[in-house]
Formats: C-alpha cells, structure tokens, sequence
C-alpha cells in the first residue's frame, strides 16, 4: 500500500500504482524466503548433516577397527619376539656359566700344584741356608 501511494505520490495513476505495487510485490515475495521456507531448508541442512555425520563416524569406527587389529597384531609379535629373545638370553647366561666354572675349574688345576711347587721351593731354600 505504501508503495501505491508513493507511485501515486510521483504522478502514476491509481490503476497504474496499483499495477506496479501488485507486479513488485509478487517479484520480491518469488525471491524472498519465508520464514516457513528457512526453517523446511535448516531442518533439510540438518538432515544433511546427520547423515554425513553418521557416515563419518561409520568411517571412523571402520578404521579404528583396523587400527586396533593392527596394534593388537603387533604386540603379538612384540610379545613373541620377547619371548624368544628372553629363551635367547637364558641359553647364553647358562653358556656363560659353564665357561666361568671351566675357567675357575682349570685355574685351580693350575693355581694348586703351582703353590705347592713354590711352597716346596721355599722349603729347600730355607733348608739351604
């Protein structure tokens, strides 16, 4: 109405005013949502958004499986390699202890009758003087 009188205000006559006001307001209301019309396109954007939301996480959820199936095969063969590593270094401790019995077992075939030559020695030399 505010319109038609302006136009009308300006020198157009009332059927041409009220022409243009109809033609301008039927050209606007074609471009210009509603609040109707936000609110059908929110709740569309939302049901969007949901959606790829949901596959997003079926994403996530599928590679978090994959992930955890990859980590859990590595601590087997973590705990695997552990395992023989410890049967490893227990077979070479118990080399390592018959090596060091042989060794005392040979030093003292040799440390003995070696104190025993020198302790007869002494006693000779002893005798002699």
């Amino acid at each position: 109405m505010r319109f038609s009188k302006r136009l009308r205000s300006r020198g157009y006559t009332e059927e041409q005013a009220d022409a243009l006001a109809v033609a301008y307001a039927e050209a606007v209301s074609d471009g210009v949502a509603s609040k109707s019309d936000l609110q059908r396109a929110a709740e569309k954007a939302n049901g969007e958004l949901h959606k790829v939301g949901a596959q997003l996480d079926a994403k996530i959820d599928a590679v978090a499986t994959r992930l955890d199936a990859k980590i859990d095969k590595v601590a087997a063969d973590l705990d695997a390699a552990v395992t023989m590593l410890r049967g490893e270094i227990q077979d070479l401790a118990k080399d390592l202890r018959i090596k060091i019995r042989d060794i005392k077992i040979s030093l003292i075939k040799w440390f003995v009758p070696m104190m025993m030559g020198q302790t007869a020695m002494s006693v000779a030399l002893i005798k002699l003087l």
